[in-house]
């Protein structure tokens, strides 16, 4: 029963129309969505279609389907809407992010369905923008990054899809550590910004823009050897790409429950020799590890000396020196553990 459960909510999570609560037992209907919701009620009372022959049903599902909403009347209410949200959630931040001009003022009265359905997923992505630096804002908040904190550590006890829990939190740790420019994970949402589903397979989990550096993250809950089948390849590629389109300054943070001996030797080839002609610098870390400089880094927001940008590049390229020196995998983690404990307790990036 639990997997047709499961299955059964990721086709809810897909729809965006259900907001999922309460440990993903309880659904609401996404009040963001009223206008689209209402429409299918009123276009179905919920029998099934009358489909007789197989022929019929093929000819059905390769029809092109006009939902209901995409009228001009119900799109400019939906724009209104995405406009009235927007406006509002922006509006209630200490650190407000600038808004397009053309997205707000251009008469919707005049435009058609094409660009009225253009403008609403325009707006979407930008609710999801402001959405972000609400997390970001959020998490200056002690109370809310000690909080963030305890669920990443308990991610194993969650009744929640572990593997989108951890990029969700591991996201929000992100927003919380530093000063960061940008941090945009590649999730899809709906439109609580909560993610239904993990990243897509070509693009990081992850991306980060620092004032001195770049970065991506990539996280799995894979432990075993499946986690170097799964993520070796990928991850390495990621970061290629990611260098290629922003700079060669970049990190890859690799976060995991475990580190496999089989992923640590594939990242150690590619950060001490190369990957496709260049080395690059990979940092993996456990779970546990990471929570050591997250609880680090809570310390000094505690006491009004937060870690800046310049610290946390320090600290990464001190870890990526360890992998890839380090001779084995039991060689770093003692010594990426002994400079942790050193960062945690002395403050001491060495």
């Amino acid at each position: 029963m639990k997997d047709y459960g499961d299955n059964a909510i990721r086709y809810l999570k897909l729809t965006r129309f259900f907001q999922i609560h309460g440990g993903e037992f309880y659904f609401d209907l996404e009040q963001r969505r009223k206008i689209e919701i209402e429409s299918l009620l009123e276009e179905s009372d919920g029998r099934r279609l009358k489909l007789n022959t197989l022929e019929e049903y093929y000819d059905f599902i390769e029809s092109e389907k006009e939902y209901p909403w995409e009228t001009r009347e119900k799109l400019i209410a939906i724009v209104k809407e995405l406009r009235a949200d927007i406006n509002s959630l922006n509006d209630s931040l200490r650190i407000k992010i600038e808004l397009k001009d053309d997205l707000f003022e251009e008469n919707i009265e005049v435009l058609s369905i094409e660009k009225l359905s253009k403008l609403s997923k325009e707006l979407r992505f930008l609710r999801r923008k402001v959405q972000e630096q609400k997390n970001h804002l959020d998490l200056l908040n002690i109370d809310k990054f000690e909080e963030v904190i305890y669920d990443l550590s308990n991610i194993h006890h969650s009744d929640k899809d572990k593997s989108i829990e951890l990029e969700y939190l591991a996201t929000l740790c992100l927003h919380a550590i530093n000063d960061a420019k940008k941090i945009q994970p590649n999730y899809p949402v709906g439109d609580d910004n909560k993610p239904t589903f993990t990243a897509p397979a070509d693009v990081p989990d992850i991306e980060c823009f620092y004032e001195s550096f770049n970065m991506i993250c990539e996280v799995t809950m894979l432990t075993t050897r499946t986690q170097w089948i799964n993520e070796g390849q990928p991850v390495m590629r990621h970061l290629r790409d990611f260098e290629n389109k922003n700079s060669n300054n970049s990190f890859c943070l690799f976060i995991a429950p475990r580190i496999h001996r089989d992923t640590f030797n594939t990242f150690k080839m590619a950060n001490k020799y190369e990957y496709e002609g260049r080395s690059q610098k990979i940092v993996p870390l456990n779970i546990s590890q990471f929570k050591i400089i997250l609880e680090k880094v809570l310390n000094k927001k505690i006491k009004n000396n937060p870690i800046t940008h310049e610290e946390f590049k320090k600290l990464l390229e001190i870890l990526y020196e360890k992998a890839k020196d380090s001779t084995d995998i039991s060689e770093w983690i003692n010594k990426s553990n002994e400079l942790l404990h050193k960062f945690e307790e002395e403050d001491i990036l060495a």
